[in-house]
Formats: structure tokens, sequence, C-alpha cells
């Protein structure tokens, strides 16, 4: 996936990789599809799990100012849940 970002880091939406694959070299972003799925960066995993569980794209993890902190996909959340439960 690929996060667009505004000059000033908010966070604008998530391009899936697959779309940028299929794609001409001089598309611009705005005429491909996009989502706009993000979590606030205090999101407790366990209301994660149903989310990242129906695909394959990260989900943007936003801060209380808009701006994109990172992001969060399946294998994160499989990870935190194998070390609640060692």
């Amino acid at each position: 996936a690929v996060f667009v970002v505004g000059s000033d880091g908010s966070y604008l939406s998530t391009i899936v990789a697959s779309t940028v694959l299929e794609s001409s070299a001089d598309a611009r972003v705005d005429s491909m599809e996009t989502t706009c799925d993000s979590t606030a960066e205090d999101t407790l995993i366990e209301s994660l799990i149903n989310k990242l569980a129906r695909t394959d794209a990260p989900t943007a993890v936003v801060g209380s100012d808009g701006r994109l902190l990172g992001s969060i996909d399946r294998t994160a959340i499989m990870l935190a849940l194998e070390e609640t439960n060692t």
C-alpha cells in the first residue's frame, strides 16, 4: 500500500499496491482508487482484529493532529497477540 499525505504530513488516503502496479507511469494519484482506512494512535489492538482480518492492506495510524504516524497490518496484530499469550 501507498499512503498519500498532504504537504503538512496529514493523512489523506491509501492506495492499494495493485492499483499502483496497474496504473500507467504518468497516472495522477487523484485518478486512482483510494481508501481512507485509518485508526488513531491510541486504538486498542483488540478493536483492530476484525478490521484487519478482512483486508490485505495495512491500516494507517494517524495522530490526534491528523498526521500519518505509520501503519499496522495483520502480521503486527498476530505478533502482538502472540506476545500477550506467551
